[in-house]
């Protein structure tokens, strides 16, 4: 059996997010609806850490972009239309190298691929990207990006 301090450091990471789930929670909510909003913060959170330490340089802190530089994330169909796409961008990238899609419009700077990150990394920023600064797309799933991977 597990220590007390081992317990509750595996505790820990339900206890921080619980209380965020819950505190939305209404009337008409069940157990449900609460799981489903902390597992929607957790997803949000890793998401904003990826975006932060891959996204941020380039598409700025909002997603705002650089005019004739990176594009913006916000309101664009690029970012809240067609995931497939969306997936392809960002694990292929933008510019010349071998395998890359190549540049349109205006932006000047290319884009590497990250197909190094994770389905599950990968999954988390979009999903962030596509539920900030006003966008609302639905999430992107794990399994989304593991078939835009293997090229289905």
């Amino acid at each position: 059996m597990p220590k007390p301090a081992a317990r509750a450091r595996a505790l820990l990471p339900a206890l921080v997010v619980l209380p965020v789930g819950l505190a939305s929670c209404g009337e008409q909510s069940t157990p449900a609806a609460s799981i489903g909003s902390a597992e929607r913060t957790v997803l949000l959170a890793e998401g904003r850490s990826l975006y932060m330490a891959h996204c941020m340089m380039c598409h700025q802190a909002q997603g705002e972009g650089v005019p004739g530089m990176q594009p913006p994330l916000v309101g664009v169909a690029s970012v809240t239309g067609d995931p497939g796409r969306l997936i392809e961008l960002t694990l292929r990238g933008i510019g010349r190298e071998r395998g890359q899609l190549p540049p349109t419009g205006p932006w000047r700077q290319e884009m590497l691929g990250f197909d190094h990150l994770s389905d599950k990394e990968i999954a988390a920023v979009l999903t962030y990207i596509r539920q900030s600064w006003g966008n609302n797309a639905p999430a992107i799933s794990q399994e989304q990006v593991f078939d835009a991977r293997q090229g289905r």
